[in-house]
């Protein structure tokens, strides 16, 4: 598959796009026709690591605490609308999550807002803080959509098998496998939100195809 047809994809995506803070999703989550939604579960581990370096004593425990109460929240709604019995009802499921998320939501805003002014910025608990604000508007986008959780998780555990071994893949046994092991990252990428087979049929060439396609370039290069 082409950089050029990578492009073209992106370009033509329109929906949520749930990511960390990094500065490199800023310019496509200002694209119109996309959504940027913030994952609590990486502004969690700033606060996680806050309490570490103080070894416990810390006021990111209260915040921590907080992170605990939507994850909680977000839990118990799903079993209870969408598990086995539950009313699926999509309607029902936001209208809930919304009456519980959004006082654990104003009291985390509280506590971000009065933090900022007694803790030092330079230190991990402040840097936390900072982050947390800076990114608040896309954190709390979530309970704007039922298909949407506090975080992106799911999609990062799919990825990590070949995250993982991309290095012990660097020859991936030839031309072949180089192309099956990216091709599996990429249907593992949108196994969240479509089936990996229809993904690989609609977006993924079919290998010997691409093979094919390397083999003409390979041969070319040295006629």
């Amino acid at each position: 598959m082409t950089q050029q047809h990578h492009r073209a994809k992106q370009a033509s995506y329109e929906g949520y796009l749930q990511t960390d803070g990094y500065d490199g999703y800023t310019a496509i989550g200002e694209k119109e026709g996309i959504v940027h939604v913030g994952c609590w579960a990486h502004a969690q581990r700033k606060f996680v690591e806050a309490l570490r370096i103080a070894q416990g004593e810390s006021a990111a425990a209260e915040m921590l605490a907080l992170i605990g109460v939507l994850y909680d929240i977000e839990r118990e709604l799903r079993i209870k609308f969408f598990r086995e019995g539950g009313p699926g009802n999509e309607a029902a499921f936001l209208r809930s999550r919304r009456e519980a998320v959004i006082p654990i939501l104003e009291k985390i805003e509280a506590y971000l807002t009065a933090k900022s002014i007694d803790v030092p910025p330079q230190t991990v608990l402040g840097k936390a803080i900072a982050y947390t604000r800076e990114l608040w508007p896309r954190l709390i986008r979530y309970i704007e959509c039922p298909y949407l959780t506090p975080d992106n998780n799911e999609a990062e555990r799919a990825i990590r098998p070949f995250t993982i071994g991309r290095k012990k893949w660097v020859i991936s046994g030839g031309p072949r496998g180089a192309f099956a092991s990216a091709a599996r990252s990429r249907a593992r990428t949108a196994i969240g939100a479509v089936r990996a087979r229809a993904y690989h049929n609609e977006v993924i060439q079919p290998p010997s195809e691409i093979y094919s396609q390397w083999r003409r370039i390979m041969l070319a290069l040295h006629d």
